[in-house]
C-alpha cells in the first residue's frame, strides 16, 4: 500500500518536471533569434544615414515584428 502511495509521488514529481523542462525548452526556442542591435550595427545605420533616434526605433521595432520561424515552402 505505501509503495503504490510512494510510487504516485514519484511519479507525479516526474510527470511535473518534464513539463517544466518542455515549458523551458519551448520558451527558448521563441526567444532564440531575437538580440538587440549591437553597438557596430548602430554605428553602421548611423553611418548610413538613419542617425536620428526615431529612424533606428522605428527600425528596431521592424526587426521586431519579424518572424524569428523558418518556413520552408
Amino acid at each position: 500500500m505505501s509503495d503504490s502511495f510512494l510510487g504516485a509521488i514519484i511519479v507525479s514529481i516526474a510527470t511535473g518536471a518534464l513539463f517544466l523542462s518542455v515549458q523551458t525548452a519551448e520558451k527558448a526556442f521563441r526567444n532564440a533569434g531575437k538580440y538587440p542591435p549591437t553597438k557596430y550595427e548602430l554605428q553602421l545605420l548611423r553611418e548610413a544615414g538613419y542617425s536620428s533616434d526615431e529612424s533606428i526605433n522605428l527600425l528596431i521595432t521592424d526587426l521586431d515584428s519579424y518572424s524569428t520561424k523558418y518556413s520552408n515552402k
